[in-house]
């Protein structure tokens, strides 16, 4: 019996693209893993931004926790309903940032 191995993708290339927009030196980048091109630039949050969104998170946690679970059942089953609705537009953000040629959701 013979084993045939599949082709890995390429490994992603170091690119630097030049740019008008400033972009702060301390930043991160969402790459496709299967092509290396950057698809999206992300400034790094300041100590009152990340702090902001951690409070925000607290006071969501508080409310979900004591949310009933039949409650938490109407708005994940309406969550389940909009992803199905919408899953065209979230393989096109989702599949890139994965490395995918295409989603498998979509089918």
């Amino acid at each position: 019996m013979t084993t045939t191995l599949a082709t890995p993708p390429p490994t992603p290339k170091k690119t630097t693209t030049k740019s008008t927009a400033k972009v702060k030196a301390k930043a991160y980048q969402s790459v496709n893993p299967f092509n290396g091109k950057t698809l999206e630039t992300f400034e790094e949050l300041s100590a009152a931004q990340l702090e902001k969104a951690l409070k925000t998170a607290e006071t969501c946690f508080e409310s979900w926790r004591h949310t009933t679970f039949a409650e938490r059942a109407i708005i994940v089953t309406k969550a389940a309903t909009l992803m199905r609705e919408t899953r065209g537009r979230v393989c096109q953000t989702c599949d890139p940032r994965n490395g995918q040629a295409h989603c498998r959701s979509a089918r």
